[in-house]
């Protein structure tokens, strides 16, 4: 046992840590090496149990008082000091270990286990032996001594680097390979660092890294050049090199001369790029014919690969055709007999077309002389064969050709022609027009003896008085000499190609006009966006002066002449928007003829008494999904139009209908949808000028004196038409009047119940009651007009000019009930503002304001989580009525996804 010890580390002021001789016991039992521990006169005091096996010393030496010579004369016994002298050996020992206070020897036991034992000499005078196994080590530096010598007489090149490439070894070969000295000093790394070759050593690195982490190595050719203009092929494998943990610590470099075997590989891949590259078929075969090799134009020739044709015969693969097998089978005889064979045969090809080949096949010998299969070189000879049946083929097609072909002398003198000639041009009669069809073709032989072709047009005259439209091309026929000797020329019938021409040319007129309207539109509304920014401060003051004026003064009378001027400038406005197809508003399905039949009251009361209104609806339950109020306008626009050409009175026809073949209508004005409705809009007024119809629909085109129109009402129907899918139509009707066609796309899946939109009173007379509302604008203009608006509702107006100000008022102001936006603003957008706000979870209600509320504003404003758009210019009444519609939503508010003021 261990004498009783104290280990005290202090835990608290009151408080120690002891360990008992026996814990301590028990801890060294636990520990990998031999410790044993004898006194100061050399007598055993303890061991604990991995000493006693590793020394290999029995239970019974191991005992406290046994002395040290016991031990000594226990190894003398089983032969670890020879021979000597055990009283010797231990008198020795207790001398080294007197003179020394630390040693360490190492031993063998009988068992071949060798020991290292550290001894030290403690302060109290006790030795402490610490026993440890190295036999694993030791054995393990002899092997590596013995591959180092290996490695040294190696003759391929050997080097071994760390993880910079910086070589740690090199043994003779590679001195040698490379014909270098290297400095001792100086570190080196692995080829080709600084040395000239064909690879950088940038590139090399990055191809080595590479090639070890997908395959685990990397092999490589070194090509470096020599002083006498020759170079040297040096072929390398480049593997990681790793500890016995499995650490990757560098690499192994293996490098021999592989010039010769390069240069051999070069000659025979530029053997194999030579017949690789040939375009005829070379095979070669065994005796029994079947294919060892072939090269890449079999495959292009006979369609198979090498390797559907590699070990079978190839005769019965490509099967020569007909009474060709008996050609075949000599050809195989002679080859037996050593000789060569040449012939043509008709071979098949893989998808079973023939193939017809110059064959040239001989005996294939090695190269020792040995005849060992035979060699055979197939040259495709089909596109010549053909050649041969080229002339009676063409002969055949010129004669069934649709078009005519003429072929005369120099003079122009006919000398053969097809029958499509004679059927058009007559050639085969004597009539008047066969006679200049003659003359004709005299002069093209003319313009191709001057000009060297002739390239041309001409109409020919039928028995009905119409034309046949002609086109002709022609070009010489050269004899051996360069001269002239035929003229061979083609006519074609091309007259309805030129009728579909002349066709396709008035349809492509009427689109561009079409297209030039709408580009007209999009340049008007954006004008128009400009002037709703300018229009929203002078209307919006206008309407709070006129708030804060006395009822019946003149200044009040004068400030509602500005609002009503300004109002008219508002519609103007939104009547070019509406033309330039800015506005997309809601649409909700209607049934077409209670639509129409509900604009007739206000229609007739704007109309004179002498023009009698028709009405013969004809559409029955359809339905289309639209802006009722634009159609409306489109209906408005087009009966006060007919009615100012009747100022003496007249009929004036308004009809629907469903279903008619307009068949016609859709091709030439690519017209949306399958099913569409009709309205027609008629007068019996003078009618429109033919000149005038292509332009009726032009902006600010018009008929009438500058001071009765403005010439945007039929541009605006047009913009509204488009809108809505459809296209209108402008033509006279019989005996007299004009008539303008409207064509819609029907809402097919529609319920077909329509649902009147609650539009905002006016004069709203609530009064708000302190509520804090958020006006977010870059204009300043804006901001003052809306917080006075609100301040005169009874609401508290708060200001932000961007949408980041308007975010940390947000953030500061709980109590802020509803957000007041414009859409377009430097930095943080209205949108943008809108999502970041629904983004942080916040439910309070946003309206949206813009100039413009186009097709993309209108589909996405809801899912930017605003509730309801506004549009500039904003009057006071309109403001206040959205604000408690989204503020104090009463129980019975219209509760439509759309909402747009």
């Amino acid at each position: 046992m261990v004498p009783d010890c104290e280990l005290t580390r202090p835990v608290h002021s009151d408080m120690s840590l002891r360990a008992t001789s026996e814990q301590l016991t028990n801890y060294f039992e636990l520990v990998s090496h031999g410790m044993c521990i004898f006194d100061g006169s050399l007598r055993f005091l303890w061991a604990n149990r991995r000493f006693r096996d590793l020394m290999e010393y029995p239970a019974s030496l191991c005992k406290p008082g046994t002395s040290i010579d016991a031990f000594v004369a226990f190894d003398c016994r089983r032969g670890l000091y020879g021979s000597a002298d055990p009283a010797s050996i231990a008198s020795e020992l207790k001398i080294e270990l007197s003179a020394l206070r630390n040693s360490r020897v190492e031993i063998q036991l009988p068992s071949k286990q060798i020991i290292a034992i550290d001894r030290r000499r403690a302060d109290d005078g006790a030795f402490v032996f610490v026993c440890t196994n190295i036999t694993s080590t030791k054995r393990n530096a002899e092997r590596s001594n013995q591959d180092s010598t290996i490695i040294r007489h190696l003759a391929d090149a050997v080097v071994l680097t760390d993880l910079q490439y910086r070589i740690i070894f090199k043994n003779p070969a590679y001195l040698k390979l490379f014909g270098v000295i290297l400095e001792e000093k100086k570190p080196h790394y692995l080829p080709p660092h600084d040395m000239t070759a064909h690879i950088s050593y940038e590139h090399f690195i990055e191809d080595m890294e590479h090639a070890i982490s997908t395959l685990g190595r990397y092999e490589f050719e070194l090509i470096l050049p020599l002083r006498n203009g020759d170079q040297k092929t040096i072929h390398g494998t480049l593997m990681p090199r790793r500890d016995r943990s499995a650490n990757h610590v560098g690499y192994i470099g293996l490098y021999h001369d592989a010039t010769h075997h390069a240069k051999d590989r070069h000659r025979l891949d530029r053997q194999d790029r030579v017949i690789a590259q040939l375009t005829d078929s070379v095979v070669v075969a065994d005796h029994a014919g079947r294919v060892l090799d072939c090269n890449p134009a079999t495959a292009k020739i006979f369609g198979y690969s090498f390797d559907e044709v590699k070990g079978k015969p190839f005769l019965e693969i490509i099967r020569p055709i007909g009474d060709q097998e008996e050609a075949a089978r000599i050809a195989a005889e002679t080859l037996r007999s050593g000789q060569s064979w040449y012939g043509e045969l008709s071979l098949r090809h893989k998808d079973g077309h023939i193939v017809i080949a110059d064959c040239i096949v001989q005996p294939f010998y090695d190269e020792n002389g040995k005849h060992i299969g035979r060699i055979g070189i197939h040259r495709d000879i089909t596109e010549r064969h053909r050649a041969k049946m080229e002339i009676h083929r063409q002969n055949l097609i010129i004669e069934h050709m649709w078009e005519g072909v003429i072929v005369t002398d120099c003079a122009g003198e006919v000398v053969k022609y097809n029958a499509s000639a004679n059927r058009i041009l007559g050639l085969g009669s004597e009539t008047p027009e066969s006679k200049k069809a003659r003359d004709l073709l005299q002069d093209i032989a003319q313009q191709v003896a001057q000009y060297g072709r002739y390239e041309g047009a001409y109409q020919l005259g039928e028995e009905n008085g119409g034309f046949i439209h002609m086109e002709c091309l022609a070009m010489p026929v050269l004899d051996q000499a360069g001269k002239i000797d035929r003229v061979v020329s083609v006519h074609r019938d091309v007259t309805d190609r030129v009728r579909n021409q002349q066709e396709q040319k008035a349809q492509a007129e009427r689109l561009e006009r079409s297209r030039r309207l709408e580009t007209l539109g999009r340049i008007a509304g954006g004008i128009a966006h400009d002037f709703n920014n300018l229009l929203t401060p002078v209307l919006g003051y206008a309407h709070l002066a006129k708030a804060d004026l006395p009822e019946g003064s003149q200044p009040k009378n004068d400030i509602m002449r500005v609002i009503s001027g300004m109002e008219k400038a508002r519609d103007m406005v939104r009547q070019i928007l509406t033309f330039g197809q800015r506005i997309d508003a809601p649409k909700q399905p209607e049934h077409f003829d209670t639509l129409i039949a509900s604009n007739l009251d206000l229609l007739e009361g704007s109309l004179s008494e002498s023009i009698k209104v028709v009405w013969k609806p004809g559409c029955g339950d359809a339905v289309i999904a639209c802006n009722k109020t634009a159609i409306g306008q489109i209906l408005m626009n087009l009966c006060w139009n007919a009615a100012q050409a009747m100022p003496e009175g007249g009929t004036l026809l308004i009809e629907t209908d469903q279903g008619g073949d307009w068949s016609n209508i859709k091709q030439d004005h690519d017209l949306d949808g399958t099913a569409h409705v009709r309205l027609l809009v008629g007068d019996t007024g003078p009618g429109i000028e033919q000149s005038n119809i292509d332009l009726i629909f032009e902006p600010f085109f018009t008929t009438k004196n500058s001071g009765n129109n403005t010439g945007l009402g039929l541009s605006v129907v047009h913009g509204i038409v488009r809108a809505h899918g459809g296209v209108i139509t402008a033509s006279n009707r019989q005996p007299k009047g004009a008539c303008f066609e409207v064509f819609l796309p029907q809402y097919m899946d529609a319920s077909g119940e329509s649902r009147p939109q609650q539009a905002p009173g006016a004069n709203d007379a609530r009064h708000g009651r302190g509520e804090t509302i958020l006006i977010v604008d870059d204009d300043d203009d804006v901001r003052e007009l809306m917080a006075r608006m609100l301040l005169k509702s009874g609401f508290t107006p708060l200001s932000a000019s961007n949408g980041f100000q308007a975010y940390e008022l947000l953030e500061k102001n709980p109590d802020i009930r509803l957000v007041l936006t414009d859409l377009n603003m430097p930095g943080m957008t209205g949108d943008q503002l809108a999502r970041k706000i629904r983004d942080d979870g916040r439910s309070i209600p946003i309206l949206l304001m813009s100039a413009i509320i186009d097709a993309r504003i209108v589909r996405d404003y809801q899912s930017w989580g605003v509730h309801a758009l506004l549009h500039k210019p904003i009057i006071p009444d309109d403001l206040i009525h959205e604000l408690f519609s989204h503020i104090n939503p009463t129980k019975d508010q219209d509760c439509a996804e759309e909402n747009i003021c």
